[in-house]
């Protein structure tokens, strides 16, 4: 895994400055030392935002939504089963924003954790990926409550409301996880899988998804595993030929692997996945949890779905 916060103290997210936020720590740090002695606790770990310091005591140290961003051009590369050679490049502009230093407004994406604006939800399950009512606080002291048709919270939680911080969206701001085909992708691209290996792309999945019992168990496997799924393809000549390339490929598949699973902690693809954008929407991450066009205050205003609300269209 590798994260932007690698360098940064592990106690300054986690526990932020002050004393008492230091000796919630160090109590709660009791329980979860008892857990590790006993070896009682869940597989994969949890991670509850409703137990963390608010973002604007911890994120905003460093980072603040005064700051205005404007506009970010993301570029997305992709390849398919059929074509592992040429890319499908895809550029969206998103309108992060902020407060805009020549309108003196919030705008974008940024502005749903603005200083003045107050957003509030009601998540239906501990996962927060399924959301009930949500509640936005304007200015001027209008409150608009959104809600949606039959809904239900699920069996043992208990509707409660959250402000809306950093956390609600980048959720994952380190010990970030990779998606699989994002990091094939990316090996074909950098050629460390030679995307001229005829199909080394789906074979390259193939192993990736394969469950192995145990992290020494990959290491052992994956390569061979991707040099014997050529060799169906392809033949043992074509394997001896091309068999740096393979080994080289395959050390990325394990290099990947390694990075992102661990069987003993149920740590499998998909375990962790972020809330940013609607990559996942089908699963109920991201942005389309709130914004579906179908939750909406009693006058019939819904919370909008448009695409150019965060970004001009690719």
């Amino acid at each position: 895994m590798e994260t932007t916060h690698a360098k940064v103290k592990c106690v300054e997210c986690h526990i932020g400055p002050g004393v008492s936020w230091f000796v919630k720590a160090k109590i709660s740090g009791l329980r979860q030392v008892l857990a590790v002695i006993t070896d009682d606790f869940s597989r994969p770990i949890p991670s509850p935002v409703e137990h963390l310091r608010p973002a604007r005591d911890t994120c905003e140290e460093c980072h603040w939504p005064e700051k205005f961003h404007g506009k970010r051009v993301k570029t997305f590369v992709s390849f398919s089963n059929r074509n592992q050679v040429d890319p499908q490049v895809q550029e969206i502009s998103l309108h992060i924003g902020g407060r805009n230093p020549e309108t003196d407004q919030f705008e974008g994406i940024h502005w749903h954790v603005s200083d003045n604006v107050k957003v509030e939800y009601q998540p239906l399950n501990r996962q927060r990926t399924s959301i009930g009512a949500v509640k936005v606080t304007h200015p001027d002291g209008v409150v608009e409550e959104f809600a949606i048709d039959g809904v239900e919270p699920e069996e043992g939680v208990e509707l409660e409301w959250r402000t809306m911080d950093c956390i609600d969206c980048h959720n994952r701001p380190t010990h970030v996880y990779d998606r699989l085909v994002e990091q094939v992708d990316f090996g074909l691209l950098s050629h460390r899988i030679d995307p001229n290996l005829p199909g080394i792309r789906e074979d390259s999945i193939t192993v990736l998804k394969k469950e192995y019992a145990s992290r020494d168990d990959a290491r052992e496997q994956i390569i061979n595993t991707l040099v014997e799924l050529q060799a169906e393809r392809h033949g043992n000549a074509y394997v001896k030929e091309k068999g740096e390339l393979l080994v080289m490929a395959g050390q990325f598949l394990l290099e990947t692997y390694m990075n992102n699973i661990w069987p003993n902690m149920n740590i499998t693809w998909g375990t962790y996945r972020e809330h940013i954008g609607h990559q996942e929407a089908d699963d109920g991450f991201g942005c389309f949890r709130c914004h579906d066009d179908e939750h909406q205050t009693k006058f019939g205003k819904v919370i909008s779905q448009d695409c150019d609300l965060c970004h001009d269209e690719p």
